[in-house]
């Protein structure tokens, strides 16, 4: 899991507006870190990019934390 954490929080890094802040509790969710809607889809399609998955629509609203994320990419399987 600590490849694709690692992975994922650079994603938001490069996804989310400057001044977004480090996303350091992984449990926490993105709108706690001040993500918007829009913030958190740019980031699933990143990762749908990057890990060459299809994340489901009825997936979408359940993956609200950094945790959450990375265990569906893992399941998913990734490069």
């Amino acid at each position: 899991m600590s490849q694709t954490i690692d992975i994922v929080r650079g994603i938001v890094r490069e996804v989310c507006p400057p001044g977004t802040p480090e996303i350091d509790d992984p449990d926490k969710a993105f709108a706690d870190y001040g993500l918007d809607s829009l913030d958190i889809s740019g980031v699933l399609l990143a990762c749908e990019e990057r890990f060459g998955v299809k994340i489901a629509d009825e997936d979408i609203d359940r993956l609200t934390t950094l945790s959450g994320l990375v265990a569906y990419l893992d399941r998913a399987g990734k490069p």
